[in-house]
């Protein structure tokens, strides 16, 4: 089965963005590399709500915040998740009327927890696949879509491993 994982960023595999993107520090990096590396992924994403837009996704990438966390977890990043994507999928997975769900609402009343399995449903088309988010806010739960697999761990529990 083949896997894909989507990271979180702030206080997942950095410490919170103060400024800007250019003065990034790394976190729990040997536990998220020993935990990539134990999930042999064909794919990792960004999956974050510190990235907006697409302006924020270029603004990611040349400020060289994405290099930073390639070089630090020594992975290469396929895609980044802006929020509008995470929205405009839970709203057609949700037959939620387009425009009815600003940021704000998204953020603190749907959550990870919804939005990842929404958007899932919603985008992959791989089958006998297992899709893992990575965050800092969520509960540990698997999801299962014959044949694909929904996992969601929180960041926390690989921490307390080591």
């Amino acid at each position: 089965m083949n896997t894909t994982i989507f990271l979180d960023l702030e206080d997942t595999v950095i410490e919170p963005i103060t400024t800007s993107w250019s003065r990034l520090v790394a976190k729990n990096v040997i536990q998220v590399k020993n935990w990539i590396n134990d999930l042999n992924p064909s794919e990792i994403n960004i999956f974050s709500f510190a990235i907006h837009d697409d302006r924020e996704v270029m603004n990611f990438s040349r400020s060289g915040a994405r290099a930073f966390v390639e070089d630090f977890l020594s992975i290469r990043i396929n895609r980044i998740i802006a929020v509008e994507q995470m929205i405009d999928a839970f709203v057609v997975g949700k037959r939620l009327t387009p425009g009815t769900v600003d940021f704000t609402d998204f953020v603190y009343m749907v959550g990870k927890q919804h939005a990842f399995p929404t958007f899932i449903r919603q985008t992959a088309t791989e089958s006998d696949h297992q899709f893992v988010l990575l965050d800092d806010t969520v509960f540990n739960e698997t999801i299962e879509l014959v044949p694909a697999i929904i996992k969601i761990k929180n960041v926390g529990d690989l921490c307390q491993q080591t």
